[in-house]
């Protein structure tokens, strides 16, 4: 975080874990007028105090005093855990299982049933594969508004009226929130997270953009959530959210109940 003073050089400020300190070096003390100094900063992966605004003035004799106001900004909010780390964990377990029983099996004496352990080795073989297309493709977000087409079986779209020309349309229409889009986001990431298997992808802080991943308990069969926040006037904001099965061709319904279960939440 940066801020410049008058007379155009600039003053760095070091962010830590928890706190950001602030240090500002003046000649002669007079005049500094940093007065509304504005400070930015990129969303975080942890909540942490931020020096919001800082006056400053001095009188001729080079004294100095400051007012520091801090805060917590509505900005920094906590995504799920990344898709990546639970694949990496489950296939980890699944491993680590069929290596030791295939290895223990035998000083037990118990090696006629090591064939028992094979299957346990194909799970870890098929993790493996279910992780694949997003080694393949990392991000995997969908331009909502950009949707041309989209499968009418294993997918579910809910979007505000005219948002896209995707054709089916939109199953019905997206409700109006009263806060705004970062408050919306930071209340669908705290629902995302409390999801069970349920991952983050990727994310557009520009555009409010961003992708989960929530798979199938035990065959962790995985199913991509795109989201866009969107401002809706008067401080309001509404959402469009795109459920898509990766793998099959019918999805029995269960893109259409994520959503309908996820936007319930929300509410």
């Amino acid at each position: 975080w940066d801020c410049v003073n008058p007379q155009g050089s600039a003053v760095t400020t070091g962010a830590g874990e928890e706190m950001v300190e602030l240090g500002f070096i003046a000649s002669g003390g007079r005049g500094l007028g940093l007065r509304g100094a504005a400070l930015s900063g990129s969303v975080c992966n942890r909540r942490v105090q931020y020096v919001k605004t800082i006056r400053m003035a001095a009188d001729d004799g080079g004294d100095a005093d400051a007012v520091i106001e801090t805060g917590s900004s509505p900005d920094l909010v906590v995504p799920p855990t990344s898709h990546q780390m639970n694949a990496l964990k489950d296939l980890a377990i699944a491993v680590g299982v069929f290596g030791t029983l295939k290895v223990g099996l035998g000083p037990l004496g118990l090696s006629k049933f090591s064939g028992f352990v094979n299957p346990i080795g194909y799970y870890a073989a098929w993790l493996g594969l279910a992780y694949l297309p997003f080694v393949v493709n990392k991000d995997r977000r969908v331009d909502i508004s950009s949707m041309e087409t989209r499968k009418s079986t294993n997918t579910d779209l809910v979007a505000p009226e005219g948002f896209t020309n995707c054709s089916p349309p939109p199953r019905m229409e997206a409700k109006v929130y009263d806060c705004s889009p970062v408050e919306l986001r930071n209340k669908f990431f705290t629902m995302a997270k409390s999801q069970p298997s349920t991952g983050y992808l990727s994310g557009d802080e520009e555009n409010l953009t961003y992708a989960f991943v929530q798979t199938t308990p035990l065959m962790k069969y995985p199913d991509v959530i795109s989201v866009q926040f969107l401002p809706s006037g008067q401080g309001k904001s509404t959402l469009a959210i795109f459920s898509t099965s990766i793998f099959g061709q019918s999805d029995v319904g269960k893109n259409k109940a994520r959503v309908d279960e996820w936007l319930s939440k929300l509410d």
